[in-house]
């Protein structure tokens, strides 16, 4: 439980003075009234007499009523009209979206885009996007009865989720209507202020849309990767198929060529050849058989012509030549005359060769006839030896067919996913739904409800009859006390009257403090920072040392801290404290950076020394290397960050936001965040610092302490985050042994029992309440 919201705060009063001053006057009757009677005439009666209660019914409720109506917040409501068209566009075949045409399925479809159109997916994008978890409409601070209510159930105010909070406030003032017999829904929000309807409005159906979109995206990314992995399934099949025919292949000894088996291709080949082989060969025969007809030498002549050459016209030539000489010498000259006898011998040497060509001629043909003879006997005898392969391979060829099938019906099915996984890549480039914001938000004009007069006078019509009730029972219960009091009167003396009240009771309260968390003498904190001067590492005092490690136990597991100091006063105390707190954790090895957030005064800046150097306010909204502008020390020394280079710098709603990223960039350097807040009312980044923090202590001077400004310091970090602010005393300049300065008397400060060497200069008070002063405005000085 929040320690700021209990009955400390709440019950914490100085004096207050109780009356009771409800007695009524006594009302006597000597007799008893009759019994009422409902009549006209008595009931017009009764409301003449008691119309001053009827009229205070009536006025108490008009203005209740119009009070309301003048002070209840007003809603406007501002309306975005959604054509959604689920059937979409069908840009190609294999859509991946499943269309309906059916009347019922398409109702059904635009009732589940609806359900979508309120879900949580839309409205946590709109949360987000316009930052609802902000907006006190949307995310309320706890009030009054929230933490009372807290505290009874037991729960902490304020720990639900900001962003769920955000989503059902949002849900409940956002109605969606779908148009009669149409695909055009009506998009109403109701908000505090007409631009926020509108622009909540807006942004609803533009969530609807995109929510549509990434939808759409997901699937589209998700079935592409469920088809490429199914895609790898399926190319290892047909891998597997494919090796498992060639495996069956090789071992029966199959050879393909363009889908046929070769031993087939190799018959059909061989007949061919012997085919022609034969006819060769007939040609051949044919050929011999004619040259060996011709036996004499008319033959022989014959013969020459059959085998018509070169080398035959040539000889042929020369014999008729010869001829034609010998005949022409044997008609000139006798028969035995020498030239004669010489065309005689030219004759018959022309002859001889003839007969020699012819011969050699014969003797070619016939070893023709035997090479095309072999040649035919070879192709029968290797196209038997085919023919016997293939009879062979016919049974083999039954289980490469069922494989080739198995391999065909894998290669398919991979083939279909591999266009599918395509097309499915495709439509995620382009969106072919429909829908789209046909009438964009406008601006509403009025509230909602009813006007303050209408209120008025509704407020004033409820309370006639209100006043008319209360009016009969005053009658009736005044006429029954009345009867009651007359038969009392027989019997003696009855009072039925109520004792009178007694004096005022006085009732005194226990003074309260803020319980001081630990004290120091400011002695030791200005010493050691005047001894320093960020010169070398210097061993901090023991007293300094034991508040270092109070604050160091508020969070233990906590490495990365930002420790927020702010001051009740414009004096220097903070500052040297804040430095001081952060020289004691660097001597401790820690790695700490010395903050200066006071842009007013800059009182850390110039005790260090660092004033007038880029700091953490400069260049807010440009982006500056905030880790550029610290003074990075060496071990044992905090490094020094100073506020700004001058104190005349805007502060911009625009760029606040880049303060807490530079702190928090800042935090995630180091260990530790040591920030001078300075005084916390007038420093206008306090909120901001305060968020950003996960600490605060708030030093004040003891001898100068001031309840209302303490409390007001509490008040402007507790508006701004949920820090549990813990107060540090800083005594006057004593001895150590008399550092136990004290706020005003409290009557509920109890000392623990368990002491040890920090109860000298410590004392630490714990209860369950909001951390209040509440008393004298100064305490005496001790």
């Amino acid at each position: 439980m929040d320690d700021r919201y209990g009955p400390a705060y709440l019950g914490a009063k100085d004096w207050f003075r109780a009356t009771r001053a409800d007695a009524a006057p006594v009302r006597t009757a000597a007799a008893s009234a009759p019994a009422p009677i409902f009549e006209l005439r008595e009931l017009l009666h009764i409301l003449r007499l008691r119309w001053p209660l009827i009229a205070f019914c009536v006025a108490a409720l008009a203005i209740a009523a119009g009070i309301y109506g003048l002070t209840a917040p007003k809603r406007y409501i501002a309306t975005t009209q959604l054509l959604i068209d689920t059937r979409g566009l069908k840009v190609i075949e294999g859509d991946i979206n499943q269309r309906f045409e059916n009347a019922d399925t398409l109702n059904a479809d635009l009732e589940s885009q609806l359900r979508i159109l309120t879900s949580n997916a839309v409205l946590h994008t709109v949360v987000d996007r316009e930052h609802l978890t902000n907006d006190p409409d949307y995310v309320p601070r706890p009030g009054l009865l929230g933490r009372l209510r807290a505290m009874v159930l037991g729960r902490p105010a304020g720990t639900a989720d900001p962003e769920a909070m955000a989503a059902a406030v949002l849900e409940k003032a956002l109605t969606v209507r779908r148009s009669e017999r149409s695909f055009v829904v009506d998009v109403a929000v109701a908000a505090s202020t007409p631009q926020k309807a509108a622009r909540l409005a807006q942004a609803v159906s533009e969530a609807y849309i995109d929510e549509q979109v990434n939808t759409r995206q997901l699937v589209t990314k998700r079935l592409g990767e469920e088809v490429a992995a199914r895609l790898k399934d399926l190319r290892t099949q047909v891998e597997a198929a494919e090796k498992r025919v060639e495996d069956y292949k090789a071992k029966n000894n199959l050879v393909f060529s363009n889908g046929k088996l070769t031993l087939d291709q190799d018959a059909g080949e061989l007949t061919t050849q012997l085919n022609i082989a034969r006819g060769r060969t007939a040609r051949a025969r044919a050929r011999v058989d004619q040259i060996r007809s011709l036996g004499s030498r008319a033959s022989q002549e014959a013969a020459a012509e059959v085998l018509d050459s070169a080398a035959i016209v040539q000889l042929r030539l020369r014999l008729a030549e010869a001829t034609r000489q010998e005949n022409d010498l044997r008609q000139s000259l006798g028969p035995r005359h020498p030239e004669l006898a010489t065309a005689t011998a030219r004759v018959a040497e022309a002859r001889r060769a003839i007969d020699q060509e012819v011969a050699r001629r014969r003797q070619a043909a016939e070893l023709e006839l035997t090479q095309s003879l072999n040649n035919e006997k070879a192709i029968v005898a290797q196209l038997d030896r085919t023919q016997k392969a293939t009879t062979d391979a016919g049974q083999s060829l039954i289980g490469i067919r069922e494989l080739e099938r198995a391999a065909d019906a894998n290669r398919k099915v991979y083939e279909q996913f591999l266009v599918r996984a395509r097309e499915i890549t495709e439509q995620a480039g382009f969106q072919p739904n429909q829908t789209r914001i046909i009438s964009p938000a406008n601006e509403p004009a009025a509230p909602t409800g009813l006007s303050a007069p209408m209120l008025t006078i509704l407020g004033g019509i409820a309370g006639l009859p209100l006043g008319v009730g209360l009016a009969l029972l005053t009658h009736f219960f005044a006429a029954s006390v009345a009867g009651g009091a007359a038969s009392g009167a027989a019997g003696g003396a009855v009072s039925g009257s109520r004792p009178r009240p007694g004096a005022p009771l006085l009732k005194q309260t226990q003074r309260t403090t803020i319980p001081i968390f630990a004290e120091i003498d400011r002695a030791y904190v200005h010493q050691y920072v005047a001894k320093r001067k960020f010169q070398r590492a210097l061993a901090p005092p023991p007293a300094l040392n034991e508040v270092a490690g109070l604050i160091k136990r508020l969070a233990p597991d906590d490495p990365l801290r930002i420790i927020l100091v702010c001051s009740v006063d414009d004096s220097e105390i903070g500052s040297e404290f804040s430095l001081a707190l952060a020289s004691s954790f660097a001597w401790e090895g820690l790695d700490v950076i010395a903050v200066d957030g006071d842009i007013t005064t800059m009182g850390l800046s110039q005790l260090s020394g660092s004033a007038g150097k880029a700091g953490l306010y400069d260049q807010l909204d440009q982006g500056m290397n905030i880790e550029g502008s610290v003074q990075w020390k060496r071990n044992g020394l905090p490094h020094l960050l100073s506020a700004a280079m001058a104190d005349d710098k805007p502060v911009s709603r625009e760029v606040r936001r880049d303060l807490v990223d530079r702190l928090e960039r800042l935090c995630a350097n180091v260990n530790m965040l040591v920030i001078d807040a300075g005084l916390a009312v007038s420093n206008p980044f306090i909120g901001l610092l305060a968020e950003a923090a996960s600490d605060c202590i708030i030093a004040t001077d003891a001898n100068e302490a001031d309840a209302t400004k303490i409390e007001a310091v509490f008040d402007a970090v507790s508006r701004a985050s949920s820090l549990h602010p813990q107060l540090v005393s800083i005594t006057g300049n004593r001895p150590p042994a008399q550092a136990s300065v004290e706020l005003p008397p409290v009557a509920t400060q109890v000392d623990s029992p368990n002491t040890d060497k920090h109860d000298e200069h410590r004392k630490k008070r714990w209860y369950f309440g909001r951390q209040r002063i509440v008393g004298e405005s100064k305490p005496e000085k001790t």
